[in-house]
Formats: C-alpha cells, structure tokens, sequence
C-alpha cells in the first residue's frame, strides 16, 4: 500500500528554478521558484520505491536526489549555482 509522503523543497540557490517531486507513477513540478521559496509537493511512492526530487534552474544545468523512506514528511533544500545546482536532503 503506498502512503502519501509530503515533500518540502527549499529554494536556496540565487536562481529561479523548476522544481519537480515524482514518485514511481508520476509527479508534478512548479516553475518560477525563486530564492527563499518553499514549495509542497504530495507524491504516493509505493513501499520501497524512491522520491525523486530535480531542480531545473532557467537556463541552467539539472540535478537530482532520490530517497527511499517510510516517512510521510521529507524537506529538501536546492542551493549550488545555476549551471551547477545541487539538491540536498535535510530532513
């Protein structure tokens, strides 16, 4: 049974981004995050499956964490420069 997981992803990088939570079914993304947003995603991974989380910066590189957990709350923060963005789990 997959359990609802809500994802926090602070933007901490001097760049406006995309950022885009998936599970193993699919996902959503939201554009135009700028630095010091925080954005909530819900995802239903099934047991034993990954929370993916990228960010896109406009005009930038990409970068991608993926976590397996049983929490239902998981915080991420993306920080690094727009042609090296990085994506850090912090809860």
């Amino acid at each position: 049974m997959a359990a609802k997981v809500t994802v926090q992803v602070t933007q901490k990088g001097n760049y406006t981004a995309a950022i885009c939570v998936t599970d193993n079914l699919g996902g959503t993304c939201q554009s135009d995050v700028r630095k010091g947003q925080t954005k909530t995603f819900t995802v239903t991974p099934a047991k034993g499956t990954p929370v993916n989380v990228r960010v896109v910066p406009d005009g930038g590189g990409s970068a991608e964490k993926s976590v397996v957990s049983d929490k239902t709350k998981l915080k991420f923060e993306t920080a690094g420069s727009k042609a090296k963005p990085t994506v850090k789990q912090v809860s």
